[in-house]
């Protein structure tokens, strides 16, 4: 569907649900001022269509419900379809059938299911999903007699003084009120006193959840008072609206500000002049703010179902924003049933277009699935729309028809959700967004709930990475080469950690052969070099190898197996974690030993592997000494960085996402940050060493000249290698930081919200 129609289709929705309950409310009032029964047809539109058939329905349940009240003049079913047969053109309503069962009950009828099965038999389905619900008492209604008072501005109602109306909706209104008694501004919610929503929003206390105070009864008038935190800046739905006014090219976030300063001026209140945050958030792109908005909703909704609670509601209406920019979850639907989702109420309320297909089959009469089988993926569907929807202004699964029928729409609903988002769709993302933000949230819209983030807190953390794209790059590398290396982690480390032992092996052998063996002119010390040197290396190398393996081995499956795309279980310890940032210093350690070993043995082994034919002398003996030791703690230094590198960049992020979203290495990667100080002290010591070494034991100036050389290379490669190691580590770092806010984050500093670009 193109823009304009999508534009079309929400403005035809916002014009008919405003007819909708208009009809409803004059159907209302006339009930309430007569002595007679109204006549139900003289408050329908005239003309047929989607109207007219909301409307009748709508208006029944309200009929039914005066007319049963102390039984005066009841009505049935079958009473509608004979009077309006125009119900029977897309079969009977199943919310009119339960809704006469649910008044018959609240009179005190001895009402059984098997009658309504017996009435109609072709809904029997459906009507046994709807009957046998755990609370049978709740209306399907959208208004009815019971409904809430009208207040205004101005009044008081128990403790509070009326301010201001903050929004209405079909079950409650939402007002700005001083609470006299502590003098406090309030958001009070007045509604009917049913269910249990204050008990459970007053255990939950996180940051970026609508704090509930308390509540208040008021038993003559059957209201509950609802009062929470007041909460400045307007809703998700106000800055979407004003978003829309806002070209895509210049949206940032400016744009943000700019509604929720509209939002204070209308209620006479002024932005704070000394936040942070929005300053931070000023600088900021339109994606960025999307992703900053989005991981605080979900480490609120990760908090909530940690605590066995689901919101089942998510969408901009429900959030909240500070006067600072802070987003706040509120209205957590508690009492979900399928009632919930398949009224009029829902579809033009909007939580219909946020639904998973898992709760819109939740939702549905005649879908088998069943509330109770909902989890938090449910919601990380939801908040993927609305996100969406910020970004783009438009959701990804817009509706092009009103509804005809309560199943037919639900299941078409379903049944577009199922085929994705649509190309269209994403023809609506900004230019400037990265690829990395779409596929986040690409993942949250997947059809099947396995497909997504499987935790609220997973989907948190990797909306923050989009916040640094250090390291984002890290963890989600796209370029082809880095690619390869990735998914061989292992190979990769080993094949280039081994090569700074390789180099400088080869300029060993050369030297001593062309310095030492070379010049002795004896065949018996150049054939016991040879094979010495044969001999060691392939010892040493065996041993050096074989330590790693044996110290790393648990560490390498591991690796292998999360390149491979395969699960481990449980997920890897910290042990594993330790294992990979310290491989480097390990190697080194094994590296530094063998070499030192090696300096000893290879010309006592060809003294006395030559016997009496040899002319190795003591001076020879020295220069093998040194020349091992110096390149040893060369190459030792240089397997470190070459290692640590390897690690950092390409096995450990396999690590750190397969660990719990709450699972934390910041001591460790500190750790590893001061010990690639003390590398880097050593890297720069060892070639001044060497040189003054071989200076007093007066090598070959060519020989001084290379290790000189040599020397000063690793420096310089030491140096960019520990540079880029500590980047990276500070990328990972605040990654993982438990603060959780990259608004703030001082590293790495590549990311806009260090207040550099």
């Amino acid at each position: 569907m193109s823009q304009a129609a999508d534009n079309l289709a929400e403005t035809d929705a916002s014009r008919v649900w405003q007819q909708l309950l208009e009809h409803l409310d004059a159907f209302v009032a006339a009930w309430q001022d007569a002595a007679e029964p109204p006549v139900l047809a003289e408050f329908l539109p005239n003309a047929a269509g989607a109207l007219r058939r909301l409307t009748l329905i709508e208006a029944i349940k309200v009929d039914l419900e005066y007319r049963w009240q102390q039984r005066r003049w009841p009505k049935t079913m079958e009473d509608y379809l004979r009077e309006f047969p125009e119900l029977l053109a897309g079969g009977v309503p199943c919310d009119i059938v339960y809704e006469e069962y649910h008044v018959r009950r609240q009179q005190g009828d001895d009402v059984s299911i098997g009658e309504y099965f017996d009435r109609f038999p072709a809904h029997e389905h459906e009507l046994r999903r709807l009957l046998q619900l755990e609370s049978p008492e709740q209306s399907a209604a959208l208004v009815n007699a019971d409904r809430v008072p009208p207040f205004e501005p101005g009044q008081r109602l128990d403790d509070f003084d009326l301010l201001a109306s903050l929004g209405k909706g079909a079950f409650a209104t939402v007002f700005l009120a001083r609470q006299c008694s502590m003098q406090r501004l309030v958001a009070l919610k007045v509604s009917r006193d049913r269910g249990f929503e204050p008990q459970t929003l007053a255990q939950l206390d996180h940051p970026h959840i609508v704090r509930v105070f308390d509540q208040r009864r008021l038993p003559a008038l059957k209201l509950r008072l609802l009062y929470m935190q007041y909460v400045a800046g307007g809703t998700l739905h106000d800055v979407v609206e004003h978003t829309r006014q806002v070209p895509a090219a210049m949206r940032s976030g400016a744009t943000l500000l700019e509604a929720i300063d509209l939002a204070l001026g209308h209620h006479g209140q002024q932005p704070p002049a000394d936040s942070m945050t929005r300053y931070k958030l000023q600088k900021a792109t339109w994606p960025e703010v999307v992703c900053w908005v989005g991981a605080r909703l979900a480490g609120a909704l990760a908090y909530a179902h940690q605590r066995g609670v689901l919101h089942r509601d998510v969408k901009p209406a429900n959030v909240l924003v500070g006067a600072d920019g802070h987003p706040k979850l509120a209205d957590f639907n508690i009492s979900f049933s399928k009632l919930d989702g398949a009224t009029a109420a829902a579809y033009f309320g909007g939580s219909l277009a946020y639904m998973s297909p898992e709760q819109l089959e939740a939702c549905n009469p005649a879908h088998a699935r069943k509330p109770e089988e909902l989890d938090g993926r449910s919601d990380i569907f939801s908040l993927g729309v609305l996100l969406w929807e910020l970004l783009t202004t438009r959701r990804p699964f817009a509706e092009d028809a009103l509804p005809q029928t309560q199943t037919q729409m639900l299941a078409k609903m379903t049944n577009v959700r199922r085929g994705g988002v649509s190309p269209q769709a994403h023809a609506l993302v900004p230019i400037d967004c990265p690829p990395t933000v779409v596929e986040v949230l690409l993942k949250c819209l997947e059809p099947e709930a396995g497909g997504r983030y499987q935790s609220a807190a997973e989907l948190a953390r990797e909306l923050d990475l989009c916040l640094q794209p250090r390291a984002q790059a890290l963890l989600h590398s796209r370029h082809a080469l880095i690619s390869v290396v990735k998914r061989h982690p292992v190979a990769s480390t080993l094949l280039f950690g081994l090569l700074p032992n390789i180099v400088m092996c080869v300029l060993n052998i050369a030297y001593n052969w062309k310095e030492i063996v070379d010049r002795l002119g004896s065949p018996d010390d150049e054939r016991a070099f040879f094979n010495l040197i044969l001999g060691i290396n392939s010892i040493a190398y065996t041993l050096g190898l074989g330590y790693v393996f044996y110290t790393r081995g648990r560490l390498f499956v591991t690796l292998g197996r999360l390149a491979r795309g395969q699960k481990t279980e449980p997920p890897p310890s910290t042990d594993l974690v330790r294992r990979a940032l310290t491989f480097g210093a390990a190697t080194a350690m094994v590296t530094a030993l063998l070499w030192t070993v090696s300096g000893f043995v290879i010309p006592a082994w060809i003294h006395y592997g030559a016997g009496s034919t040899s002319r190795l002398s003591p001076e020879h003996f020295r220069h093998f000494v040194v020349s091992n030791l110096l390149c040893g703690m060369i190459a030792a230094t240089q397997s470190y960085y070459v290692v640590t590198f390897f690690s950092v960049r390409f096995g450990y992020p396999w690590l750190l996402q397969a660990r719990p979203a709450d699972a934390r290495d910041v001591s460790d990667l500190a750790d590893l940050a001061r010990r690639g100080r003390l590398f880097l002290g050593l890297t720069v010591a060892v070639p001044f060493l060497a040189l003054s070494a071989l200076v007093l034991l007066n090598f070959d100036r060519a020989v001084i000249g290379i290790l000189g050389a040599i020397g000063l290379v690793g420096c310089g490669l030491a140096y960019l290698l520990d540079l880029t190691l500590r980047g990276d580590l500070a990328a990972l770092t605040a990654s993982m930081d438990p603060g959780g806010d990259p608004l703030f984050a001082g590293e790495p500093p590549d990311s806009f919200l260090t207040g550099s670009r």
